[in-house]
């Protein structure tokens, strides 16, 4: 079956998470995707944990890439990179902003060598502004963009998300700013540059809280396992964990006080709607608390479900790893690993009727491609291959 994105080459110049996860998604897709490494490989490979010796913080970004080796400090490195982008219709990088421009190689450069290409930077900060030359980790993101002061309890500290969100979501706008650009291209046979930062990704989660700010001069403030400006809506402990409970529309407030034993709140013209119940939100947290506890988890998601209140319970790791329905929808896959064996990976969470995405094969090994691409891309000879290799360029 035919995949959406065949016939699209990218080279990916990444590292760590935002970069690989973004070219993933193409890779997903059916882009050729050519992870280019410095000889000795990216950081990711080096870090843990690992599996058989290999990372699997590497394998977590890099399925469904050709993965070759290419010094780009030297000189004759970057002319092979620029024979590649020639053959190309994407560039993709996530190194500090300048360092390509430094080394001849920017968007500036390429665009000479081939005027159709895309090229997307993903950085911390983005190519432009006041702190576009200062280091980023997705920690240090989520607190600078406001995600951080958002999540926690009122009478807590500030706390980061678990995943790396920032890292994560940059991928994801990377991926779909380089979209748009080929998109266009399709249109004007003309390439572009694409700059996303991890901060206008964070900043962007924050729903209208910036709006409620800059015009009523009103900051809304973190709310534990509640909404901010909404009731109720919070994780209740039941038996055997814990269960997820939202009925912040009047017409589900009023099904949960019937479901829980206590019409006469869903009627009460103090509870008449959510800002209101927002105020008294300690009062409707006990009444539904006391619900809950005299149920299992099960028990309860089985009698909101029948009253149509959203609800669902607390996975954990464990067990949303082996969820019917997580397993039904495919988001598991297993592939064969070189090293490692079958390999379980997250699946594709985009769906497609006609070009469905697909893990065709697993994260390369440091290198794996190097004779392939070289050779079958850019017709390098067998014995010039092994001189390059020999010097350290490739």
């Amino acid at each position: 079956m035919r995949m959406c994105l065949e016939g699209i080459r990218i080279l990916e110049l990444t590292h760590f998470i935002a970069g690989p996860f973004c070219g993933q998604l193409f890779a997903d897709m059916g882009a050729e995707v050519i992870k280019v490494e410095r000889p000795g490989g990216e950081v990711g490979r080096h870090f843990g944990p690992f599996h058989h010796g290999e990372s699997l913080y590497y394998t977590a970004y890099n399925r469904n890439k050709r993965a070759i080796t290419l010094n780009l400090q030297a000189e004759k490195g970057r002319q092979l990179f620029k024979r590649l982008v020639e053959q190309s219709d994407v560039v993709l990088e996530n190194f500090r902003p300048g360092l390509l421009n430094r080394m001849g190689i920017g968007y500036e450069h390429l665009r000479q060598v081939n005027p159709r290409l895309v090229m997307t930077s993903i950085s911390g900060f983005g190519q432009y502004g006041p702190y576009k030359d200062r280091q980023a980790l997705d920690m240090v993101v989520q607190a600078m963009g406001g995600i951080m002061d958002q999540t926690g309890f009122p009478d807590g500290p500030p706390v980061k998300a678990g995943p790396v969100i920032a890292d994560i979501t940059a991928g994801v706008y990377g991926a779909l700013g380089t979209m748009f650009a080929l998109f266009d291209r399709e249109r004007t046979g003309v390439g572009q540059y694409v700059d996303v930062a991890m901060l206008d990704a964070v900043f962007a989660f924050l729903e209208n809280f910036v709006t409620i700010y800059l015009l009523q001069g009103t900051e809304t403030k973190r709310a534990g396992n509640s909404r901010p400006l909404t009731a109720p809506g919070n994780a209740y402990r039941a038996k055997d964990g814990y269960i997820y409970i939202s009925a912040n529309a009047d017409n589900l407030f009023q099904r949960l006080m019937n479901l829980v034993g206590h019409p006469e709140m869903g009627n009460d013209p103090r509870y008449a709607d959510a800002s209101s119940r927002k105020q008294r939100e300690e009062e409707l947290d006990r009444v539904i608390a006391a619900w809950v506890a005299e149920r299992s988890v099960s028990e309860a998601v089985r009698e909101l479900d029948q009253a149509s209140i959203p609800s669902g319970p607390v996975n954990t790791v464990a067990q949303i790893a082996v969820d019917p329905h997580i397993r039904a929808r495919e988001m598991v896959v297993e592939v064969d690993h070189p090293v490692i064996g079958r390999l379980p990976l997250v699946g594709i969470p985009v769906k497609m009727s006609r070009t469905p995405g697909e893990v065709r094969f697993p994260p390369a090994l440091l290198g794996q491609y190097n004779e392939e691409v070289y050779s079958g891309l850019l017709n390098i000879p067998a014995e010039e291959l092994a001189a390059l290799t020999e010097e350290g360029i490739i």
